[in-house]
């Protein structure tokens, strides 16, 4: 390995080790004021113990006198109870409310009540004689006054809501909960506590005479008896809007039993605090204790320093292997560098996860990276990034074993499911990997003698719903992963293999003979891929598109040249392809089809008769000339189409009419492995093995796909 590849996993250590200490700074503050409101989650960053048995007892009293009440505010009482009580108001007779008759009836001054039964009708006696006709209308006419005194009821109902809002607004309390003996309160109001004085706030007490004079102004048409009755029958039904808050009482009970608290133990990872709540007496002892438990500052360093050591030689084994193990993928940076990133997005989106959500660590999307790299590289190195990130996540954070057990479980699982190209399938695989986090849960709690709790069970739905959260992070993130990476998706390969398409189309038409091999190609291919498990998507079309070179002036030429004109019009037409490519806007994971399916070979009958002839003139013959631009096959899918192009081309050369199929498919295999073809794609023998057979195979069938 160069000196960069030594240095990058160092340096993507201390990145996510530094990134991780800044978030904590901000996200976890140690120095919390007792009675205070936490704005984040704040958890043990390491194991403590305090005793406040002998201690605190001023400081717990100080506390109590100092402590600011809470109330919970609720402003949507008002228009849930308003509707509620205008209901029920609208049911009482008329008469109940001492409801005067209007003046044209002939009716009581304002202030008089009138008791009579038909006022409440708003009709009088029938006179006798009178007919039939009259009764009807007069019982009309009843009936019309009722409904518009009724009417008169409701909008003098709801003009009374309409006074009580500005007072609802700035905050109602009963007279029994009224903080007279405090300045100002705190008011946990939408999520958040705000404080606000006392002079601001109204009783009920001081709410009545303030509504009556309000109401007094507004409906001075009325009998001021209606009014208050009306008034009365609101406020008996209506609940103030701030409420004590039942958090006082614990808070009130813990600090006046400091003193009686003895010794309690803390657990690294234990939430201490939750966001939006107030700092109580244990939390904020416990946080002293915790800075006394790290050391201070030195301490602190030291522990950031040893993080970045765990965690870089963490990530040099993982380079090592990497390159070692799976070599095609992890020869450049961008595989690399994309486990890296991952690990650091992953850590810096768990710290501010668990700095705004009480929420178990195993709830963090971690197994997004494997699920990731299974799409765009394979298997085996995801089950390797599954690991890597599991034990390097432990490090940076406050994991503990079962954390740790858990993302590798789940990492495992994805990378296991999810195939090369498959996008479609991660979201699916979410669901699988849920499930293997959660039974990982069970399985670690259970040997860790953890109670069978409903917090435990809890945590455990928690593991299943991180596991669906990789599944959707990974869905979204692919695209984006996939386009850096120069990887077309699998829609696009199916597009690509369209034989419609204008490049195919030329191929088929200009040049017959190449677009026949071609397929022929295709077919090997195909078979040799199924065998190995390749991505057979990606090798159907770059065997599809490996030979429209040949497209180009110079790429085909007369058996008449001179050898070494033969040679240049053969190597022409790799450039050529590429130039093709370029213009057609074929991806990067294609096109490396036209460079590498010849590899860096060597056209040795054309370079011989060219010494030879430059021999006899007493030249020398530049053998680069006669060699291919290569690089050699970077992927176990461009191996595959040089050697389905290779045996091709031999299987169609009279030679071949003579040699058995099996002896001509060892002796092309055998030549490119000698030429050292496949050192850099990660071919096994194994796979070479299955290559050979499945194209031997095919080759005795016919030779035809069948599929």
């Amino acid at each position: 390995m160069s000196l960069v590849r030594w240095l990058l996993p160092l340096v993507a250590a201390a990145t996510i080790a530094g990134g991780d200490w800044l978030l904590d700074r901000v996200y976890a503050p140690r120095a919390l004021e007792k009675g205070s409101v936490a704005r984040y989650v704040v958890r043990a960053s390491t194991d403590a113990v305090f005793d406040l048995h002998e201690s605190y007892e001023k400081e717990a009293q100080a506390a109590k006198e100092s402590y600011v009440p809470i109330y919970n505010k609720d402003n949507q009482l008002l228009y849930q109870a308003r509707e509620r009580i205008i209901a029920a108001a609208l049911t009482r007779p008329l008469s109940s409310w001492r409801w005067p008759p209007a003046a044209a009836e002939g009716g009581a001054e304002e202030g008089q009540p009138s008791t009579d039964a038909g006022a409440e009708r708003g009709a009088v006696a029938p006179v006798a004689g009178e007919g039939e006709g009259a009764d009807e209308a007069e019982e009309e006419s009843a009936t019309r006054t009722q409904a518009e005194r009724r009417r008169e009821l409701e909008a003098m109902l709801r003009g009374f809501f309409d006074l009580l809002e500005p007072y609802f607004k700035a905050g109602v309390v009963a007279d029994t909960e009224f903080p007279n003996e405090k300045d100002e309160i705190r008011i946990f109001w939408s999520g958040l506590y705000v404080t606000r004085p006392v002079s601001g706030l109204h009783r009920f007490s001081v709410l009545r005479p303030a509504l009556e004079r309000s109401g007094r102004q507004f409906f001075f048409k009325i009998a001021e008896r209606p009014r208050k009755e009306m008034l009365d029958f609101i406020l008996q039904r209506l609940p103030p809007n701030l409420t004590y808050a039942r958090e006082n009482e614990k808070f009130i009970v813990d600090i006046s039993q400091v003193t009686g608290l003895k010794v309690v133990l803390i657990r690294r990872g234990e939430v201490l605090v939750r966001r939006g709540a107030v700092v109580d007496s244990r939390a904020f002892y416990g946080l002293r204790a915790l800075a006394a438990a790290s050391g201070g500052a030195v301490a602190e360093r030291r522990a950031v320093l040893a993080r970045v050591a765990l965690l870089g030689a963490l990530l040099l084994v993982f380079a090592v292997a990497a390159r070692e193990v799976f070599p095609p993928p992890f020869e450049g940076y961008r595989a690399e560098t994309l486990t890296y990133a991952g690990l650091l997005l992953l850590s810096s989106a768990g710290t501010v996860l668990l700095a705004y959500a009480p929420v178990h660590a195993a709830m963090v999307p971690q197994a997004a990276l494997p699920l990731i790299i299974a799409a765009v590289v394979g298997r085996l190195p995801a089950m390797v990034v599954a690991i890597t990130m599991a034990v390097g996540l432990a490090v940076t954070h406050v994991f503990d074993l079962t954390t740790m057990v858990v993302a590798a479980s789940g990492g495992l699982a994805g990378a296991l499911v999810v195939r090369r190209r498959r996008r479609s399938a991660t979201l699916a695989a979410g669901v699988l990997v849920g499930l293997a986090q959660m039974a990982a849960f069970e399985a670690t709690s259970a040997m860790t003698a953890g109670g069978s709790t409903y917090a435990e069970h809890w945590s455990a739905a928690q593991a299943f719903a991180g596991g669906l959260l990789s599944g959707v992070v990974a869905l979204l993130a692919l695209p984006f992963v996939q386009r850096w990476l120069g990887q077309s998706s699998r829609g696009a390969l199916r597009a690509l293999a369209d034989y419609d398409r204008p490049l195919l189309r030329r191929l088929r038409e200009k040049a017959p003979e190449t677009f026949a091999h071609t397929l022929r190609v295709v077919n090997l291919a195909d078979r040799a891929a199924e065998a190995i498990f390749a991505d057979r998507a990606l090798v159907r079309v770059g065997a599809l598109y490996h030979d429209i070179g040949r497209l180009e002036p110079g790429g085909a030429v007369a058996a008449a040249e001179a050898a070494a004109g033969v040679a240049r019009a053969e190597l022409s037409h790799v450039v050529g392809g590429l130039r093709l490519a370029t213009e057609h806007r074929l991806p990067p994971d294609v096109r490396a089809f036209i460079t590498q399916h010849h590899g860096t070979l060597e056209l040795a009958a054309e370079r011989d008769v060219a010494e030879a002839e430059a021999a006899s003139r007493g030249a020398v013959v530049d053998p680069a000339l006669f060699r291919y631009p290569g690089p050699k096959p970077q992927s176990v899918e461009a191996a595959v189409v040089m050697i389905a192009n290779r045996v091709e081309r031999a299987a169609s050369t009279p030679r071949a009419a003579g040699d058995g199929i099996v002896a001509l498919v060892e002796r092309e295999v055998l030549a490119l492995f000698s030429a050292g073809q496949f050192e850099e794609c990660g071919l096994t023998q194994k796979q070479l093995g299955a290559i050979k057979t499945a194209i031997v195979s095919f080759l005795e069938s016919g030779g035809e796909d069948a599929r």
